[in-house]
């Protein structure tokens, strides 16, 4: 089955864009909103406010960028974020000074994102003649460094993952987890092992326990008494 989709994508340069972004009414008629930051800054405040933005992409054959080289955390942070980077092929098919500078840059974002966690390959074709079927754009994912056996992630599960995070962008504003007491994960049990040894300390539960008073005593109304 075919998916067609809309896609708007942006260069930000400084806050203002992203708070432009963000907040602009034709923003949200697109399926995917895609962005080119200018900078590690811009993409350090997408790795915290980036809910709104779906891939980052970057100019393919640009010699200057910032964020891709010895940015490996801040990458992996947004990734971990549901955000994607992409990867376009496009260019790689013409000159060959072009070609190397798309592959130096592919090569970099797949190594500081372990193997191509997160990455998308798309075309970038503004020609027909310039697209390929996928198994010819998984054997160029090869070029860029991927591994073979890795291949067809980067057309088809991590593409899928940015397209389900479009789509719950529009249609889930909240999300509630109900589970058993025996399936609250580790971290959270650790807290409240930590908050039982604490009320086993004379001195802290006393103290909780004044607290306690003063917030009921705050609550109860007042009384007034006829003489």
């Amino acid at each position: 089955m075919t998916v067609s989709c809309s896609r708007l994508t942006v260069t930000l340069t400084d806050s203002t864009s992203v708070h432009t972004l963000m907040h602009h009414p034709q923003a949200h008629k697109y399926d995917l909103i895609a962005v080119r930051p200018s900078d590690d800054r811009i993409l350090q405040t997408l790795s915290r406010k980036g809910d709104f933005v779906d891939i980052i992409t970057y100019e393919q054959t640009s010699t200057s960028i910032p964020w891709l080289y010895g940015k490996s955390g801040l990458i992996q942070t947004c990734i971990t974020e549901g955000l994607s980077f992409e990867i376009t092929y496009a260019e790689a098919l013409k000159d060959s000074s072009q070609r190397r500078q798309v592959l130096t840059n592919a090569r970099q974002l797949l190594l500081v994102t372990k193997g191509g966690r997160g990455v998308v390959l798309a075309s970038g074709a503004e020609e027909i003649i310039d697209l390929r079927a996928p198994y010819d754009a998984a054997n160029l994912s090869i070029l860029f460094g991927g591994r073979p056996e890795d291949s067809r992630k980067f057309l088809a599960g991590n593409a899928k993952r940015a397209l389900l995070r479009a789509q719950s962008r529009k249609t889930i504003k909240g999300a509630m987890v109900v589970t058993n007491a025996e399936e609250i994960p580790s971290r959270l049990v650790n807290r409240k092992n930590e908050l039982e040894r604490l009320m086993s300390v004379p001195e802290f539960r006393a103290q909780l326990e004044v607290v306690e008073g003063s917030s009921k005593d705050s609550k109860e109304p007042s009384k007034d008494i006829d003489k």
